[in-house]
């Protein structure tokens, strides 16, 4: 199954930790004694997909992942159904900050408005229409299994995320 390439993490805690329940409590144990509250997510990487456990202030906020070839959200219950069903999954824990944890649930939990390829969608005229907008826009582009993320907010952009590298461009 062909898993997406993200953006980098901000800051990854620990990775490829082998799932337990009892790590899981320990986790959740510890988060509310950190010193600032945390904002990031736990995945759970295995064979047949990616799953993600959203953390806003030390606490559940969200879950979805990567499922069948698909993203979809989930509800806590169901992320912990699927997790403790799971053989070999390796957990990661990461700090983010808040927009890119936005961008990632815009990602997981909402259906594009608009979903084009680029011959058929001008790009600079997307990008335009977006700068002229006043509110809140969150633009990803895929490429095979990259996303980039792109925020907008108040007719600029604020951020961009990009899943390699070399594409760190501010232009």
């Amino acid at each position: 199954m062909l898993k997406p390439k993200l953006p980098p993490y901000k800051k990854v805690l620990f990775s490829a930790k082998p799932y337990s329940a009892s790590f899981i409590n320990s986790l959740f144990k510890k988060l509310p004694e950190r010193p600032q509250p945390f904002l990031g997510a736990l995945t759970a990487e295995y064979d047949q997909g990616l799953l993600f456990l959203f953390i806003l202030q030390s606490q559940l906020y969200a879950a979805g992942g990567w499922l069948d070839g698909a993203n979809k959200p989930l509800t806590l219950h169901e992320y912990f159904q699927i997790l403790a069903k799971l053989d070999k999954a390796q957990l990661s824990l990461w700090e983010s900050d808040p927009i890119y944890l936005k961008c990632l649930l815009g990602l997981i939990q909402k259906a594009p408005t608009t979903q084009a390829t680029t011959d058929l969608v001008s790009i600079e005229g997307l990008l335009e229409r977006l700068k002229q907008d006043s509110g809140e826009n969150l633009l990803i582009l895929k490429k095979e299994e990259e996303y980039n993320f792109f925020y907008f907010l108040r007719k600029k952009l604020v951020a961009a995320y990009f899943s390699t590298a070399d594409k760190t461009s501010k232009e």
